[in-house]
């Protein structure tokens, strides 16, 4: 019995239950201004598996693996504020995750969160889309945040950071999921993510920071915390852009989107599209930037 399952925006997904028991399947494709890769897809899914925070692999060909399923349910954006169930990530996938470039098997792609915006920004120029007058602000803010970034050493990351990404299954155990922009990029990115996610204040970024890094003098924090800053205002720029590109040729019809839509932001009755999932984005963005943008 093959079932469709709600919520994927890069790719579709289905339950597959036979005699063997019950599975994933994901179908996805290339998308260049997207920038999904299907093999660095795989690859990361893979390695993700042999880490031990993500589904077994039990079967692949071109652009379709299967997966197991995991009983259990998607974390909220309310869970993902919470400092305890915050350490659990970190401790439980993030922290296997950036050690595991080990199980990194073959090619998988380098992701830059300021290129990606760029790239969305100017196709999202270049297509005529109906909120280009957005995109200048969008490209001075990149501009600007992106040199506070100090040399790093890439680790493997997720990329992809949202609550709904992360299950917990009903043994109480963690679990990421969807690895369509898995590769390599800086180890800050990840936790930033997922606290734009959360809309953290200070408290929960210091917190998450030194949960990560350990325990950082006020100068070293200072310059973290620009960083994380920096990373935040990049997801929410991208989160915009990628509406941006969405509605200029979205592979999603509109009651597909809606869907997918409600099951990111239950709790938010006008985000049941990419332009309301864009407008809360830029609100978060706007709120962000403006108390912090004397730091850039």
């Amino acid at each position: 019995m093959l079932e469709p399952l709600i919520g994927g925006l890069q790719n579709s997904s289905y339950t597959v239950t036979d005699v063997a028991g019950k599975r994933v399947a994901r179908l996805g494709f290339d998308n260049a201004h997207l920038g999904t890769v299907q093999t660095s897809v795989l690859t990361s899914a893979r390695a993700a598996a042999e880490i031990g925070i993500s589904p077994e692999i039990t079967y692949h060909e071109p652009n379709l693996f299967v997966m197991d399923f995991i009983e259990g349910r998607v974390l909220t954006e309310e869970e993902i504020a919470e400092p305890v169930l915050v350490g659990r990530i970190i401790d439980e996938l993030l922290a296997p995750l950036h050690a595991g470039s080990y199980a990194v098997r073959d090619p998988a792609i380098y992701f830059d969160g300021f290129l990606c915006v760029r790239n969305h920004a100017r196709y999202g120029l270049e297509s005529g889309s109906p909120h280009r007058s957005r995109i200048p602000e969008v490209i001075e803010v990149i501009e600007a945040i992106e040199p506070v970034v100090e040399p790093y050493r890439p680790v493997f990351c997720h990329n992809d950071f949202a609550h709904v990404n992360v299950m917990l299954d009903r043994s109480d155990r963690l679990w990421l999921i969807d690895w369509d922009f898995g590769g390599f990029n800086h180890p800050l990115w990840d936790i930033a993510e997922l606290c734009a996610y959360a809309v953290s204040d200070e408290t929960l970024d210091r917190f998450v920071l030194e949960h990560s890094l350990g325990p950082l003098d006020e100068a070293t924090m200072t310059q973290r915390l620009r960083e994380h800053r920096a990373f935040k205002l990049a997801s929410y720029l991208r989160q915009i852009t990628w509406c941006i590109l969405q509605d200029c040729e979205g592979s999603r019809s509109d009651e597909d989107a809606a869907h997918s839509m409600t099951r990111l932001f239950p709790y938010e009755e006008a985000e049941d599209s990419y332009e309301g999932f864009m407008e809360l984005a830029w609100s978060r963005y706007r709120a962000l930037w403006e108390s912090c943008r004397n730091d850039y």
